[in-house]
């Protein structure tokens, strides 16, 4: 199993105004019979000094699955909980992206 820090990112908006954020992700691959596999899990967490805190936090857990050398289909699901602003925003969504390598 794989656990790191995959990102930091730092966003500068306006003149006073900045964001920070850090991803912390832990995937395995493996497979089944001839099926490779790599789930996922991410924990992402956003500071904004707009609001002066941690205004964000996001959870994601996925799974992709090479289809051929060139071709990886992955599907997830998204937590979002958004407490900047004047109300608590929270979100869940679905997706699937597909990969293509050259």
């Amino acid at each position: 199993m794989q656990v790191a820090i995959t990102e930091r990112a730092h966003r500068f908006q306006r003149e006073y105004s900045w964001r920070y954020r850090n991803r912390l992700s832990a995937e395995k691959e493996f497979s089944i019979g001839r099926v490779r596999m790599n789930p996922y899990t991410r924990f992402e967490f956003y500071y904004d000094s707009r609001y002066d805190k941690w205004s964000r936090t996001e959870w994601t857990l996925g799974s992709s699955l090479p289809v051929t050398a060139h071709l990886e289909m992955e599907a997830y699901f998204d937590s979002q909980n958004d407490t900047s602003g004047s109300a608590d925003r929270r979100t869940k969504a679905v997706g699937t992206v597909v990969t293509l390598y050259f």
